[in-house]
């Protein structure tokens, strides 16, 4: 019997050979083209509660041959072989082995974090629909990413803007979005009752 276990790294092969008086006091190990077919170098069998096993960690999606060697003496195949090849030798076939039953675990994709929904930031008193939108294009979309700029920041991309948008007055706008930001309604309409774009009234 041979038994197969994949890793990502390599495929763990284990062959097991039945209880069986002519194994007993053997040395009977595992041959083939993964050791050169070197007695020293081969795989040895160890007594186990249901007969005898050998394990060899060899390398995916390759094909590989191998016999059981008993005493350096007596070759014989495992029946249970992926199949069989004719040997160099006459009317000897060697038992072959496939380790291409590896499929590697698909990778998953981590889930992309979803943008923040965008607020309506014309509801801060002093921004309008073109300054949104300048707003928007430097990633200022949320009340929140609004409060958390500075009053520079702000006076520096309206400047940049151009005429149109440097005569307007920033400096209310971050305090207002924080209390939009946190529902303060209210408080926030009040305020905004004493402001003429975003400045207090003269």
């Amino acid at each position: 019997m041979i038994i197969k276990e994949y890793t990502a790294k390599h495929c763990k092969v284990t062959f097991k050979l039945p209880n069986n008086s002519s194994f007993e006091n053997s040395d009977i190990r595992v041959l083939g083209t993964f050791n050169n077919w070197v007695w020293e170098s081969g795989a040895r069998f160890t007594r186990t509660d249901n007969g005898f096993e050998a394990s060899v960690q060899l390398e995916h999606n390759k094909t590989y041959e191998f016999r059981y060697l008993q005493d350096e003496v007596f070759w014989f195949n495992d029946e249970q072989a992926d199949s069989f090849v004719p040997s160099p030798y006459l009317d000897v076939h060697n038992s072959v082995l496939e380790t291409s039953g590896y499929v590697p675990p698909k990778k998953t994709s981590k889930p992309q974090k979803q943008a923040a929904d965008k607020d309506d930031l014309k509801l801060v008193e002093g921004i309008g629909p073109k300054i949104e939108e300048l707003l928007n294009s430097k990633g200022i979309t949320t009340f929140e990413q609004l409060c958390a700029t500075e009053v520079t920041t702000l006076q520096n991309l309206l400047e940049e803007a151009g005429p149109r948008f440097r005569i307007h007055n920033p400096t209310t706008w971050p305090q207002q979005a924080g209390m939009a930001h946190k529902g303060e309604w209210e408080q926030l309409k009040k305020w905004q009752d004493e402001l003429k774009a975003g400045k207090p009234k003269k």
